[in-house]
């Protein structure tokens, strides 16, 4: 029973580590983010700033990112919601890169005394040039 045991066991890591092997050929992006908390003339609260590449074959029309924010000891923001999505329109050709700041004044209802974090950052949309669209709606493929 202990090797059977064994080997199941040594399926299921090498059937994880092949499919982690595989997935990173199927994510059709790259993207970073930081939080900013410091003045700004483009937001008065915090801002974002994106850097998000397109490693698709086809040209991108607009993304849809989402991210999570936490307070310095890993809790939620007291006010309002902890996820933010936002919806980039910019048309990016294969091998494309977007820098950006994005103003996040609209998501955040009060300054607080310590940044927020980030954490969970993924594309869960992304609709291409010629109407057709890659999705994943809860980040799975983007961490696995």
């Amino acid at each position: 029973m202990g090797k059977k045991i064994k080997s199941l066991l040594l399926l299921f890591i090498f059937t994880l580590s092949s499919c982690s092997l595989f997935a990173d050929s199927q994510i059709p992006y790259l993207i970073e983010g930081e939080m900013l908390m410091e003045a700004s003339s483009d937001y008065e609260i915090a801002g974002f700033d994106i850097t998000f590449v397109n490693k698709g074959d086809k040209a991108i029309s607009s993304f849809t990112f989402v991210f999570f924010i936490y307070d310095q000891d890993g809790n939620i923001p007291s006010i309002g919601r902890n996820n933010i999505v936002m919806t980039v329109d910019a048309r990016l050709g294969q091998g494309q890169v977007l820098k950006s700041c994005l103003p996040l004044d609209d998501y955040l209802y009060e300054i607080p005394e310590e940044a927020y974090q980030i954490d969970y950052l993924y594309v869960s949309k992304i609709i291409y040039e010629d109407g057709s669209e890659w999705s994943d709606p809860m980040g799975v493929k983007a961490f696995s």
